[in-house]
């Protein structure tokens, strides 16, 4: 049978890693996030109430973006310092 981990270990595996902010990524994602604002009025009108009635913002519930792969705003991932996620399968 395995020890559980002690409250000093757990803390450590939590804060093994230290995040910074990351200024360009995250003028890309906005960027990104206002471009589909703009183009999609509901998007919007959803952004807006998640502010209102629950005091969160609409860009930290976003998961991920599908784009098209046209979109002008792919050519800047690699300049903001995202990589291809090379497990996943290419379509």
């Amino acid at each position: 049978m395995t020890a559980s981990p002690t409250t000093d270990e757990r803390i450590s595996a939590l804060t093994a890693h230290t995040w910074t902010p990351q200024p360009a990524p995250a003028k890309w994602v906005h960027g990104v996030l206002e471009d589909a604002v703009q183009k999609n009025t509901f998007l919007g009108t959803l952004r807006r109430q998640m502010l209102e009635l629950t005091g969160t913002r609409l860009v930290d519930w976003i998961d991920h973006f599908t784009l098209p792969a046209d979109d002008e705003a792919l050519n800047d991932l690699s300049q903001v310092g995202y990589e291809p996620d090379t497990a996943v399968p290419k379509v």
